[in-house]
């Protein structure tokens, strides 16, 4: 059975995945839910919330509650085998998408495509294997023929760096100094 990364909170009335990403890789929302909560315990606490406004801040208290534990609960809590297949996905994504990238210097001298770079993005170029098709599949993510596009193959790297504590800013991956002709494994025509 594939992992899934996505709770409940992150699905839809049809139980379809509603969210581009994980609600617990989104760690600016869980802490803005933290300081609002604790803000409102604060003042609580000072005295500061007028009488007749005290249920009603203890009931926003106690909801946001609720959905933090929500949104934090429904990171998945993976064995250490399915830990170390993450870690493999991971980096043999890193290694597919830093392959299919312009180097930064052909981006920044204009040597760089747009249209191939729209294609590599956009068209299923990144071959992967069954077992990271199912994956990629059971977290909505498009596989064609064995094969998924640059952004697709990004999103996973992310959701998996993201649950293993590992860089998720894929601009990481672009390497720097001139690409050779023809050095870019992945060609779409």
């Amino acid at each position: 059975m594939p992992i899934v990364f996505y709770g409940q909170i992150d699905r839809n009335t049809k139980g379809n995945i509603g969210s581009q990403y994980p609600a617990w890789m989104l760690e600016g929302q869980i802490e803005q839910y933290r300081e609002g909560i604790e803000s409102k315990k604060r003042r609580l606490a000072r005295g500061e919330v007028p009488q007749d406004s005290i249920p009603q801040v203890m009931q926003e208290i106690e909801r946001e509650s609720k959905r933090l534990d929500e949104i934090v609960g429904s990171k998945p809590k993976l064995t250490d085998k399915e830990n170390d297949e993450i870690a493999k996905v991971y980096k043999t994504l890193s290694d597919d998408i830093k392959d299919s990238m312009f180097t930064r210097t052909d981006m920044m001298k204009g040597l760089a495509s747009p249209n191939e770079e729209y294609k590599r993005m956009k068209t299923p170029v990144i071959k992967v294997t069954d077992k990271v098709a199912e994956l990629c599949e059971a977290n909505g993510i498009r596989v064609e023929s064995g094969k998924v596009s640059r952004d697709g193959a990004t999103k996973l790297w992310k959701i998996t760096g993201a649950y293993l504590n590992e860089k998720t800013n894929v601009e990481n991956l672009r390497r720097d100094g001139l690409s050779a002709r023809g050095r870019h494994a992945i060609h779409v025509n």
